[in-house]
């Protein structure tokens, strides 16, 4: 089953902090909430000072990646010259069955929007996925915010498809190796963990 992608206007500050214009307003990002009250001393050095930190060049080519595997999940191949982070998910890429949707833009009434990365069934069974990228593995520990994420993008996707999500996914592509998949323990578990970040979120912008 296709799900019609939504078209929603964004903006961007220069710290990099991302916002939705939805039906009903301007609405943050779920990576904008999680980087604005995830503790400094859970970023790796290179993370430290949020998203203004962050290397321009890095971020260009994750952007790069992701545009790439949107392509070959939408049309079933490979763009030339693809990066080798892509071999990485191979295996991943072959759990996937009816791929409902793609950097689909979502929103949900608690008061958040984003962008999710896909929606296919996984071994049979519909499941949305967040892809990331690293140089080498990562722990557990290093995905939880992730794991959120996951969370947040499910309850959206059913708020507005009315679409049940059963399986999320972190999955991490390596430049060298097989991709690390992390299957997100409990779906509910994660979108209620989000939404305490956001209630965080909020309180922050109320006292700035």
């Amino acid at each position: 089953m296709l799900l019609t992608p939504l078209l929603l206007d964004t903006d961007e500050s220069p710290t990099g902090a991302r916002h939705y214009l939805t039906p009903i307003g301007r609405l943050p990002s779920v990576t904008t909430v999680l980087a604005a009250t995830r503790c400094s001393q859970d970023y790796a050095p290179w993370q430290r000072g949020g998203r203004a930190g962050l290397d321009a060049r890095a971020r260009a080519r994750g952007v790069a990646v992701h545009d790439q595997v949107a392509t070959w999940l939408t049309t079933g191949q490979v763009p030339l010259g693809a990066s080798p982070f892509l071999g990485s998910l191979r295996g991943f890429v072959g759990r996937l069955q009816s791929v409902a949707l793609v950097e689909g833009a979502v929103w949900h009434e608690s008061g958040f929007g984003g962008r999710v990365d896909c929606v296919a069934e996984v071994d049979g069974v519909r499941g949305g996925f967040g892809g990331k990228r690293g140089r080498s593995p990562r722990s557990a520990g290093w995905v939880a915010d992730d794991h959120l994420q996951v969370g947040a993008y499910g309850a959206a996707v059913e708020a507005r498809y009315g679409v049940r999500i059963s399986r999320g996914f972190v999955v991490v592509a390596l430049w060298d190796r097989a991709a690390q998949v992390f299957e997100t323990g409990s779906l509910d578990g994660a979108y209620r963990g989000f939404v305490d970040r956001l209630g965080r979120y909020r309180a922050g912008a109320r006292a700035a």
